[in-house]
């Protein structure tokens, strides 16, 4: 009965294998979503940021809805911002604290 079973299965595996058309893979290859460049930088920034700073990043590659009026560069102006701070570790964490408000 073993030896019926282990025949069988093997003639089903070769005609899986034979039979044109059909497929046992999964996938042909990776995967490539398509993405804007908001969403390239988001990526981005948590990759740079970690996932702590996911609300920031959304504001700064635009990502948020309900943003009226024009869009700002959250980057350029925090950027700024800490440049003008020079070493002052209280002036940085206000610039960071200001960039999560940034929209």
């Amino acid at each position: 009965m073993k030896r019926l079973a282990l025949v069988f299965s093997f003639v089903v595996s070769l005609l899986f294998v034979a039979w044109p058309g059909v497929t046992t893979e999964i996938a042909a290859g990776p995967v490539e979503l398509a993405q804007n460049p908001s969403h390239i930088c988001y990526s981005d920034c948590i990759d740079k940021y970690g996932t702590a700073g996911k609300a920031a990043c959304a504001r700064q590659c635009g990502l948020t809805g309900g943003a009226s009026g024009p869009a700002k560069d959250c980057g350029k102006i925090h950027k700024n911002c800490i440049q003008g701070c020079g070493k002052d570790k209280n002036c940085k964490n206000q610039c960071r604290k200001a960039n999560l408000s940034c929209v």
